[in-house]
């Protein structure tokens, strides 16, 4: 570099550095672009469409092949364009510049003050910053860029469902009115696909106010366009609602009808809507709801709805069901429920007998026999007038007129007419209802204290009131009700000798290696075994010993009985639920604030607090509120009860020592 003249020969595009006066532009990279400096540069193309820039100095450009766009810059540069379309690029508009042609070596001098006097040559195009004109062109006197003339109006009327046309007759432009275009827009905003003279109205322009754009490029190569006035706002048109109500259900007397709206809709929008039920087209009193159960009134009669409602722009709409038509219930009643349980055992012998059907009753013209177990006849009651058979609704039930015996199976029958519903269908008859009463047992009931109450062989009763009650059935079925306070009943037995169910009462305990039969508990908080105890007070105590030894020694101290027993101990022996959380959090041997924190926040969310996350509650604890308090609340929370499974702690009880 310095004195000599220095070249670059590039496959990619390139700028020359400072001191470099030519480049060269070889087949590589495709279309390149080249650039110069401030120096006279020599740049020449390769055979793409290169777009090459001589900047200051008097440059030499040749595009070679291609298509190719040369701008020289400011100075005196010589162009030459090359094979193909070639374009010269001049910063100001046409009329800054003069131009000659030597039409012997058919080349064009371009002069401006600004960028010098050029030589130009086998180019096609030349760009002004007012338009593109061809070289054929360039001697002609300039046209002046004037803006298009007249107007571009709306014809039509701005209603759903009418059609908008554009007018554009006055439409005209000096440089010469090329094709139209058309592009309409609602309220500013062009709307896809609208590009036709003419378009429809539909529901999503109602409320706005439409327009056209009418653009095209004039003879000078300038764009241009045009818009109408704004139409005034579409008005709309009332749309009927589409879609169909259809009606479910059998139509027998006594089921419900209800109707199926998924596909009605409306253009107009749809408002809230409101049902009007029909017998023979005309609407039934008071049955406005969504759904509706057939009468006496109804049957034999044809059955709709109507529904109504205000659509999006006020108007009032209505659409009516197909029919049904109501017919009369033919189903005879079906018994859903028996007390005694079918096949129960343990019943007691002055019990009633009850069996309850799917509808209301009648008493009919049969029978209704109470048996033994092999079939003897205990006694018989006339359904039409025996003072022992009662209907209360949809139950019968049935008042021996003596007690049962102990120890005794017995089975009920009902005659095919027995008892029908209040349309006449008649029972069709039962011949398979068993039960068996109890033993004779004791009967023991407790006090206010804390009673110990021992049964016998047979099927005892034990009631045991308000305390801490410990109840013993012993051989038989027994009935064991804890009642107030914290009450366990206590077996013989290891606990693998037993099964315990959950019922909606309390629990079932049956021995299944001994003689101590099927239990039936209710209020009893506890079981003890002979090898080990579980408490199912789980929405008691159990529950918050469970809940504070998840939240202060983490979930596995729940298979630690020593502790379960523990707690137990503690709440049942008066110690409040929040005194017990201090008690556990000191154990661990957690002092600070920050400690305490700490430990609850790692046993809920599993690890441990950043700074961030403990300071608030740190600052809780040094606002006043106690230990025992934060801890409480961290063990309710439900985080924790779900960590813990409290739900299914609820049927499997938690053992403890």
């Amino acid at each position: 570099m310095g004195s000599t003249i220095d070249k670059v020969i590039s496959r990619v595009s390139a700028t020359l550095g400072q001191f470099v006066e030519q480049l060269e532009l070889v087949n590589g990279a495709g279309q390149l672009s080249g650039t110069g400096n401030e120096l006279d540069n020599l740049i020449t193309g390769n055979a793409e469409n290169n777009a090459i820039t001589g900047l200051g100095g008097n440059d030499a450009l040749n595009g070679g092949d291609g298509d190719d766009t040369l701008n020289g810059g400011s100075g005196n540069d010589t162009i030459d364009g090359g094979d193909r379309l070639d374009t010269v690029v001049y910063s100001g508009v046409r009329a800054n510049y003069v131009v000659t042609l030597n039409e012997a070596t058919a080349t064009y001098t371009v002069v401006s003050a600004a960028e010098g006097s050029d030589t130009v040559k086998n180019v096609e195009l030349f760009r002004f910053s007012d338009g593109v004109v061809l070289s054929s062109n360039l001697l002609v006197p300039a046209v002046p860029q004037t803006p298009p003339t007249g107007s571009v109006a709306l014809v039509g009327s701005a209603t759903q469902g009418q059609v908008l046309s554009a007018n554009a007759e006055t439409l005209a432009d000096a440089n010469g009115l090329g094709g139209l275009s058309f592009q309409w827009l609602r309220a500013g905003t062009a709307i896809a696909g609208a590009t036709n003279n003419a378009y429809a109205l539909a529901q999503a322009d109602v409320g706005a106010s439409l327009s056209v754009r009418v653009s095209y490029v004039d003879g000078l190569g300038q764009s241009e366009s045009l818009s109408s006035p704004p139409s005034a706002p579409v008005a709309n048109v009332n749309d009927a609602p589409t879609g169909s109500v259809v009606l479910f259900g059998n139509g027998t007397l006594g089921a419900s009808l209800k109707a199926s709206v998924t596909t009605l809709s409306d253009q107009d929008g749809l408002g809230a809507l409101t049902y009007q039920w029909l017998r023979a087209g005309l609407a039934i009193a008071g049955a406005t709801g969504s759904t509706y159960v057939v009468s006496d009134a109804d049957v034999g009669s044809l059955m709709s709805l109507r529904i109504s409602y205000t659509d999006g722009f006020g108007a009032s709409e209505s659409v009516l069901s197909g029919t049904l038509i109501a017919l009369p219930d033919s189903v005879a009643p079906v018994a859903t429920a028996y007390s005694p349980v079918d096949e129960a055992a343990t019943v007691p012998i002055g019990a009633n007998i009850a069996i309850t059907f799917n509808e209301p009753l009648l008493k009919g013209s049969g029978t209704v026999l109470l048996k033994s177990a092999s079939g003897a006849l205990v006694e018989s009651f006339s359904a039409a007038s025996s003072s022992l058979l009662t209907i209360e609704g949809s139950t019968l039930t049935i008042d021996p007129s003596a007690d049962l015996a102990f120890g005794a199976g017995y089975r009920v029958e009902l005659s095919a007419d027995a008892v029908k519903d209040v349309y006449g269908n008649v029972f069709v008859g039962l011949t398979s209802y068993n039960f068996t009463t109890g033993l004779s047992g004791v009967t023991q009931t407790g006090g206010a204290g804390n009673d110990t109450l021992l049964g016998g062989a047979g099927h005892d009763a034990l009631f045991g009131r308000a305390g801490n009650d410990l109840l013993t059935g012993g051989g038989g079925n027994d009935n064991l009700e804890g009642g107030a306070g914290v009450d366990a009943a206590v077996y013989a037995g290891a606990r693998s000798g037993y099964t315990a169910a959950k019922t909606s009462t309390g629990f079932s305990v049956s021995n299944t290696v001994g003689a101590e039969g099927s239990d039936t508990l209710v209020g009893v908080e506890r079981l003890h075994f002979s090898d080990t105890k579980w408490a199912y007070d789980l929405d008691g105590h159990a529950g918050q010993t469970a809940k504070l030894l998840g939240a202060v020694f983490a979930v596995a101290a729940l298979a630690n009985e020593q502790y379960v027993g523990i707690g137990l101990s503690l709440l049942d022996g008066g110690t409040t639920y929040e005194a017990l959380a201090s008690l556990a959090v000191g154990a661990t041997g957690k002092t600070s604030h920050a400690d305490v924190v700490a430990l609850l926040w790692t046993n809920l969310f599993g690890s441990a607090p950043t700074v961030d996350q403990a300071a608030p509650v740190v600052a809780l604890l040094d606002g006043g509120l106690t230990v025992g308090a934060l801890t409480v609340l961290v063990a309710d929370y439900s985080l924790n009860t779900e960590h813990i499974n409290l739900v299914g702690l609820a049927q499997s009880g938690i053992e403890f020592a």
